[in-house]
């Protein structure tokens, strides 16, 4: 990979993701108790809260078994601009050991799946591979799909750094390239935070991430913009963590926007 510098304002940018997946197999009853108690929920907040702004990555798999008003809302949240639609692969193979062929037709099946329900014939940037798993060559063939960039785990760029000092590990105010696309790296620690750790009070933990990036910025000697790029199940919010949504999501985005 190589860099590319970012030429934007002096502030912290803050991206937060959710991959909405169940696979094929998965039993109507639990897709519908999640359904209940987190993705309808989820939607509702958005509604509720223009604030919260998301990007989504929505399999197929799932998708094609969600009522199709509830589609529908999802692309009103896309049409105003508080929901950023990701692509991934059709039914959650792992991309670097899925054969080419495989890979493409399931990554198309899902294109047409958002271009049917929530972005019509909008741009379609980027691309979620499954566990954010990655290698260089996938790179190569997002770029001849026509993606711009997509979305990897920090874990492997930040243990090839791990003799930096601990600021220099992780990019925070460039992004790495690969075959002329970006890759953007999902902070594994900020995203295991959220997911895992006992973290209930949104707002602060939104201020604690805004003054962790200007000491950043600092250390780096960087007058422009920072940017954390962190991304989630789905489930998290209400589903594995009840109440997550009311006292981390809202306040976090509020206090972020």
């Amino acid at each position: 990979m190589r860099t590319k510098e970012s030429v934007v304002l002096n502030k912290s940018l803050f991206n937060l993701g959710v991959h909405l997946y169940q696979p094929p197999t998965q039993l109507a009853r639990v897709r519908e108790e999640i359904f209940r108690v987190c993705y309808l929920p989820l939607v509702l907040y958005m509604e509720q809260y223009p604030f919260i702004k998301l990007s989504m990555n929505l399999a197929l798999s799932l998708g094609e078994h969600l009522p199709h008003e509830y589609l529908a809302r999802l692309r009103a949240l896309y049409e105003k601009g508080q929901l950023e639609m990701v692509n991934t692969i059709a039914f959650h193979p792992l991309a670097p050991i899925t054969p080419r062929e495989l890979l493409i037709k399931q990554i198309r099946l899902n294109e047409e799946f958002y271009r049917k329900h929530i972005i019509g014939n909008d741009p379609l940037p980027g691309i979620f591979p499954p566990e954010m798993a990655f290698k260089q060559s996938l790179a190569r063939l997002f770029s001849e799909l026509g993606y711009k960039w997509c979305i990897a785990d920090d874990k492997m760029f930040v243990h090839q750094r791990s003799k930096m000092e601990e600021h220099l590990r992780a990019p925070s105010t460039w992004i790495p390239e690969a075959y002329g696309i970006g890759v953007l790296l999902r902070s594994r620690k900020r995203s295991a935070e959220i997911a895992f750790e006992d973290i209930w009070n949104g707002r602060q933990y939104a201020q604690k991430l805004i003054v962790g990036q200007k000491e950043w910025r600092e250390k780096l000697g960087h007058d422009g913009a920072s940017y954390l790029y962190m991304y989630l199940d789905g489930e998290t919010f209400d589903h594995h963590r009840p109440g997550l949504l009311e006292k981390f999501l809202r306040p976090f985005c509020e206090e972020i926007a």
